[in-house]
């Protein structure tokens, strides 16, 4: 089967919401698509740090979170993997 290219879209609504302000439950605007990705998390890495480098926007960590049923999302360890969501934004 033929890989598709996967280009994440910032939406409007993403753009204006403050990082700071974001929790686990600031995951209505985009819906998972599969996987797109695994990722084996370094030291000292964090959850923004990883969305950001997937996503070009920190503000997608939920996302992580809620695909990879994350209990406790502060709790990385170092070689941990974590599938990273094909992302759409939601119709």
């Amino acid at each position: 089967p033929e890989k598709k290219e996967y280009k994440f879209v910032v939406t409007d609504e993403l753009a204006a919401m403050n990082l700071k302000e974001i929790t686990v439950a600031d995951t209505l605007l985009y819906v998972a698509e599969g996987n797109y990705t695994e990722h084996t998390v370094k030291a000292d890495e964090t959850l923004t740090r990883i969305a950001l480098k997937y996503y070009g926007d920190k503000k997608m960590w939920p996302y992580i979170v809620k695909h990879n049923s994350l209990a406790r999302p502060d709790d990385l360890c170092k070689g941990m993997v974590l599938v990273i969501p094909r992302l759409e934004p939601r119709k």
